[in-house]
């Protein structure tokens, strides 16, 4: 509200902006996953059935490792952002709250000159942020969890596909999960082309007892997390904007180094998405050559057939994208940085004049 019916110049709005859509962008993510409770419920479970599941010990250490890099990496996350909001929150109380100035310009429907209601309007800004930083914690860390799934599965078929020459009965096996694997991604990407839908049909029979459930996958992961992500890439890019102005028009002090902070996070959150995003991408393309490096030569040619069309979907990568536009991957994530400083750029002239 302060937002509208206050800012009048360039400096109260960069103020204003950031901390206002990071609020904004928490609760949508908040209300999406609350939406959704029981479809991603039913996604966790998915990952421990057939044929997601690990069904030897090669296997399984493949799915131990890559539960251990989301581990780490949740701590990581956490870590960085628990750090930010502590700087900030303990400069604070330092310096506004000794001046009875609120840590964010905020409108509310009341006086708040008296000191209670001061301490309440501050305190409830200090757990608001908190809030807020958690919210993003806990799906920013989910959501990249299941990309590292996705790049789990991967690796899951290319330990199966070494395992044909010695049990040629397998492959059905293999066929099925890499079917359903790319079928997600056809679902999520919404681009099925005459070639995939005839992989479809061809492999039909081996994968209809499971088509109701990828399809709720597919679903979720398309008309849910993608809504949070492409929203994550619109607000980042106008957070990182006005972060920018507001350190090129300050000088160096505490609010700067805690500004600073904020924004490594914002960067960290949206870089770790494009990040994931382009390891699938990569992973699925060398699926192709983990296939050649079997001694297919030697083996009959319904096998060499069966191996021929999974080489030939890897010519698709698995890439996602969301919005229909924006592509989870390293380009994307430069191209973000490029638009954030075009649009500083822009408020630096509008100031200028």
């Amino acid at each position: 509200m302060d937002l509208l019916l206050n800012v009048d110049n360039p400096d109260d709005f960069t103020n204003i902006l950031y901390m206002a859509l990071n609020v904004s962008v928490s609760g949508f993510k908040l209300l999406i996953m609350w939406l959704n409770y029981s479809s991603i419920t039913t996604l966790i479970i998915t990952l421990d059935e057939e044929p997601f599941k690990p069904l030897d010990p090669g296997e399984l250490r493949i799915r131990q490792k890559i539960d251990k890099i989301i581990r780490s990496n949740t701590l990581r996350y956490s870590i960085l952002i628990a750090t930010s909001w502590t700087f900030m929150s303990f400069m604070s109380l330092l310096t506004d709250f000794r001046q009875r100035k609120l840590t964010y310009r905020e409108w509310v429907p009341y006086d708040y000159s008296s000191y209670m209601l001061f301490c309440i309007t501050y305190i409830h800004q200090f757990i608001s942020t908190f809030y807020c930083a958690s919210v993003n914690v806990a799906c920013d860390t989910l959501i990249c969890g299941f990309l590292m799934h996705v790049y789990c599965q991967i690796e899951i078929l290319e330990h199966r596909l070494k395992k044909i020459l010695d049990n040629q009965s397998i492959l059905r096996s293999c066929i099925r999960h890499h079917n359903n694997i790319f079928e997600s991604v056809i679902f999520f990407n919404n681009n099925v082309t005459d070639v995939h839908t005839c992989n479809f049909v061809f492999f039909g029979h081996l994968v209809k007892q499971r088509k109701f459930l990828y399809c709720r996958f597919a679903y979720l992961v398309n008309a849910k997390f993608s809504q949070i992500i492409g929203l994550q890439f619109i607000i980042s890019t106008l957070i990182i904007c006005s972060n920018l102005y507001q350190l090129s028009q300050s000088s160096l002090n505490t609010d700067s180094i805690g500004l600073i902070g904020f924004t490594c996070c914002m960067l960290t959150e949206i870089f770790i998405y494009c990040w994931f995003g382009h390891k699938i991408k990569s992973k699925s393309v060398q699926l192709a050559d983990s296939v050649f490096q079997i001694k297919w030569p030697i083996m009959s040619n319904n096998v060499k057939r069966s191996l021929l069309i999974i080489m030939k979907r890897t010519i698709t990568p698995i890439e996602f994208t969301t919005a229909h536009i924006i592509s989870l991957n390293l380009d994307s994530f430069v191209t973000l940085l490029k638009t954030s400083y075009s649009a500083y750029s822009l408020l630096v002239r509008i100031k200028e004049k």
